[in-house]
């Protein structure tokens, strides 16, 4: 980032805009129409990270205290020295945003100030962010760090799971009993008996009607 832009975020927050739109049309004036582009793409900070960039630009001996009791508490999580030095400059760097002004001349509220604790905590363990935080030139609030990142203690590791009991075999479906023959299949073996015995009948008659009558043919031929 070049120096002129840079500066912006040592302005008033109220003087943000108007600098910056004023370095874009000099930078383009002058032909370098990629440094104006990048000075006007640079969006104002909220006035939480206006307030971080601030102290961390004028209270430089509590700002070297933050970033190197982080680095020290990130390398042994045990080290109490560095937690109680970390929470010192924290509070030291927050007591200066609360006596920060407004161009208008306007303080933060105790809201703010306890929002620029926050961001200036979770930007101090964000290695992504550390050189914008350091250079005083952040964009947006840091998210919140999480319970592990606040105490800069290691997180419990949790208990092996037991073991789950092997489930218990499904009973076998006992067998089902063959079912009987349905009343219409009965009805229907009893129909075909009836045919059955009406044809033998009618065979019994026919035969000795046959009997009879080549008795009466040999009858005849005699």
């Amino acid at each position: 980032m070049i120096d002129e832009a840079d500066r912006l975020y040592g302005l008033a927050l109220e003087q943000f805009v108007p600098e910056r739109d004023a370095l874009a049309k000099k930078l383009r004036g002058e032909g370098n129409r990629a440094d104006a582009d990048a000075v006007k793409a640079l969006r104002k900070p909220p006035a939480v990270v206006w307030a971080v960039n601030q102290v961390m630009r004028t209270q430089r001996g509590p700002a070297r205290a933050l970033i190197q009791a982080a680095d020290r508490a990130a390398k042994n999580p045990g080290d109490r020295d560095a937690l109680r030095a970390h929470g010192e400059a924290l509070d030291e760097l927050a007591r200066a945003a609360g006596g920060l002004l407004s161009g208008a001349g306007r303080g933060l509220s105790e809201d703010a100030v306890l929002r620029v604790r926050s961001a200036l905590h979770g930007a101090s363990l964000d290695r992504d962010a550390r050189d914008d935080f350091v250079a005083g030139r952040l964009t947006s609030e840091p998210a919140p760090a999480g319970f592990g990142a606040i105490t800069a203690m290691p997180k419990a590791r949790p208990e092996p799971k037991k073991p789950k009991a092997a489930p218990k075999p499904k009973p076998k479906p006992k067998p089902q009993k063959p079912k009987g023959p349905s009343p219409a299949a009965r009805k229907r073996v009893a129909r075909a008996e009836a045919q059955v015995a009406e044809a033998r009948s009618a065979l019994a008659d026919a035969e000795r009607d046959l009997a009879e009558a080549r008795a009466a043919l040999r009858a005849e031929q005699d």
